[in-house]
């Protein structure tokens, strides 16, 4: 089981200020490593020097997990898929080059504020849905035809997060993921996410995590370290190891009010977690 740091920091946005979000992003990455943790995480790559961050991830023994595929156009309308394809173009080859294992798929683009951006027509969700079955299975044989390995990885998001967004429900993205059916396709659980929008998260994850490829870790409300909102971390944790988890774990907890140590301190009282490298 890997535990993976969320580091991404979107400057001005507290929501989006994750672990070590004072330091500068190379510092994020070796505070991670001297921390436990087996990788981190990100979103954009394209506005960061992704091959240096890379290196220094192997320089303090870690790797960069995952990072979007794609930010602009999207899958859910026709008329964006090549702009989608030739983003995961430049993501594969850029995949090939740093080792980072996983590319986000998103269902819609995302624009300032977490607003969905408008298609090139008003789409109904069925076609919006038809569409999306569509694009990823393009983004499927594009991945499959190069070669790189890497994983794609697609999760619904909350309705408080991302406004419009087609992906809320944790059991329709597992069943889109099984239609499209390859085997590098995976669905991720996002405890904070699947609360926010449908809860029920035992009996989900017991039904999802066959084509699961991540699970995500942050509390309700304000997205924090285990034991700040309303979610039973002790009975999800105890969940998982009678699934058998033996995947990713990703932590996306906000620090807020808190530090980044107080915020792995809190982790800690739930997940098993090596100590701190010296």
């Amino acid at each position: 089981m890997d535990y993976i740091a969320m580091v991404e920091s979107i400057a001005g946005v507290p929501k989006y200020q994750f672990f070590w979000h004072e330091l500068p992003v190379e510092e994020r990455i070796a505070a991670a490593a001297k921390a436990g943790f087996d990788g981190v995480d990100f979103w954009d790559w394209i506005d960061k020097d992704i091959d240096l961050l890379a290196q220094v991830a192997r320089d303090n023994g870690i790797y960069v997990n995952s990072v979007f595929g794609s930010r602009r156009g999207s899958l859910c309308d026709a008329a964006d898929h090549d702009k989608v394809l030739e983003q995961f173009k430049e993501s594969l080859d850029m995949a090939e080059r740093t080792g980072i294992k996983a590319l986000f798929l998103q269902t819609d683009e995302v624009g300032h504020g977490g607003i969905v951006v408008p298609h090139s027509r008003p789409l109904t969700d069925d076609e919006r849905w038809a569409n999306l079955d569509v694009g990823v299975k393009k983004v499927t044989e594009l991945v499959a035809g190069s070669g790189v390995d890497v994983d794609l990885l697609i999760e619904p998001l909350s309705k408080e997060d991302v406004q419009g967004y087609l992906l809320r429900s944790a059991i329709d993205t597992y069943e889109l993921v099984k239609r499209i059916d390859y085997p590098r396709l995976k669905f991720v659980f996002d405890l904070y996410h699947q609360q926010i929008n449908e809860g029920n998260i035992i009996s989900s994850l017991r039904r999802t995590i066959d084509r699961a490829g991540a699970i995500h870790i942050a509390d309700v409300p304000g997205r924090g370290m285990p034991g700040s909102g309303e979610i039973n971390m002790h009975s999800i944790w105890r969940e998982m190891k009678a699934l058998g988890w033996n995947g990713a774990v990703g932590f996306e907890c906000v620090p807020g009010d808190n530090t980044t140590e107080e915020t792995i301190a809190g982790i800690q009282t739930v997940f098993p977690f090596p100590a701190p490298k010296s």
